[in-house]
């Protein structure tokens, strides 16, 4: 009987090691630079590792060894800060949020934000006409019902040797990623 007993046993740890391996197969885990070690997960949700200490306290932008970036946020989600995080399925309609980072450098301040804003749009609208099974759909009228909408954004300035470099992150939600698409949808232009 003890025979049984620890065989069952040694094969019931097997089975939970496969499964554990299995989910945290796909993690990506990143040291950040508190000391904090985290896994950021398929979903674009994210977790301490096991045994972590520390906290993070505010939203991080990291740029990993393969060049990419990503925006690690306090409420336990990631995304990369050049592309949307993949819809759980292929159509924008069922999408939670949209994202997209716009940049742009000059000597003029009021035009480099323009045009930083401007990219962060065309992104958001590049990645909606992309996933969206709606006919009738172009750039120019997403674009157009983008800028109508209220939504999320981030800008950050700087300047150096007369030069402003200006970094959009623009954001819209469920509802307004619907919206948009109505609008464009129904837009005449």
């Amino acid at each position: 009987m003890k025979r049984n007993t620890t065989c069952f046993l040694k094969i019931f740890f097997l089975a939970v090691l496969f499964f554990a391996c299995s989910l945290f197969g796909s993690d990506m885990e990143l040291e950040l630079e508190s000391g904090i070690t985290v896994l950021l997960h398929d979903d674009h949700t994210w977790d301490y590792t096991p045994g972590a200490t520390g906290d993070l306290r505010e939203d991080l932008s990291i740029i990993l060894d393969d060049g990419n970036s990503v925006k690690i946020k306090t409420n336990k989600t990631w995304y990369y800060l050049d592309k949307a995080p993949e819809p759980a399925t292929n159509e924008t309609e069922y999408m939670r949020t949209a994202y997209s980072v716009g940049t742009a450098k000059g000597p003029d301040l009021f035009d480099v934000k323009t045009a930083a804003l401007d990219n962060a749009a065309l992104q958001l609208a590049k990645q909606l006409l992309a996933t969206s099974k709606k006919k009738g759909l172009t750039l120019s009228k997403l674009q157009k019902c983008i800028e109508e909408e209220d939504k999320k954004v981030d800008i950050t300035e700087t300047q150096s040797n007369d030069i402003w470099s200006v970094k959009v992150n623009m954001s819209i939600e469920t509802d307004q990623i619907r919206f948009i698409l109505d609008c464009a949808q129904q837009r005449e232009d």
